[in-house]
């Protein structure tokens, strides 16, 4: 989760002290007063437990690192909504922290980011975006939204087309094609102007 404290956004992970791993006493005892081959063999599977128990450590070490990257790119979103998205790539997020951008895509995998907005997968925040007229890049989800946006703020009797969605876009300076247009509203399942039409 990343939560505001003060006037910074930090990460934070959702976890339960009580969820905590670690090697039971009992076999920690067993395998320090066992002898010969027991003892041998003890020993193995609790070096075993304990690397795995650091592996996991050091994993959601690089996860806590990761969010708060993402933090930190994404002030604007988490301020003010998904309009304020911004592009972002795992190389960028990598690069930022020290890390390889695989390992950065193997800490991402599975994991959910709770933000003011809403519970984000990870894997979905990379996108690559649209260059508009400033110079800036335009996130995917930022787009999307201002197309929801202007979508929910339409009229029933006269539903804006992708055509004058492309030219309302554009009026703000974010030149989107129209193919891409109807691309995201498909992934938003907002069905096309003719049947969002209401009869007046």
């Amino acid at each position: 989760a990343v939560e505001k404290i003060r006037t910074r956004w930090r990460a934070r992970a959702l976890t339960d002290r009580r969820q905590k791993l670690r090697i039971s006493g009992f076999y920690k005892n067993l395998a320090r007063e066992a002898r010969g081959k027991d003892a041998a063999y003890l020993q193995q599977y609790v070096q075993e437990a304990q690397w795995l128990i650091n592996a996991i450590a050091s994993r959601q070490d690089t996860l806590m690192k990761v969010v708060q990257a993402i933090a930190q790119k994404q002030q604007g979103f988490l301020e003010n909504g998904p309009m304020a998205m911004q592009a972002m790539t795992l190389r960028e997020i990598a690069e930022s922290i020290g890390m390889h951008e695989s390992t950065v895509s193997r800490a991402c995998t599975g994991k959910y980011l709770a933000t003011p907005h809403g519970i984000f997968e990870l894997g979905r925040l990379f996108r690559s975006g649209i260059g508009d007229d400033s110079g800036q890049v335009q996130a995917a989800s930022a787009i999307q939204a201002r197309i929801a946006a202007m979508i929910k703020a339409e009229s029933p009797h006269k539903p804006l087309s992708d055509a004058r969605l492309e030219s309302l876009l554009a009026a703000q300076g974010i030149p989107v094609a129209r193919r891409t247009i109807a691309k995201y509203r498909e992934a938003l399942q907002i069905p096309a102007s003719s049947e969002r039409r209401k009869p007046a």
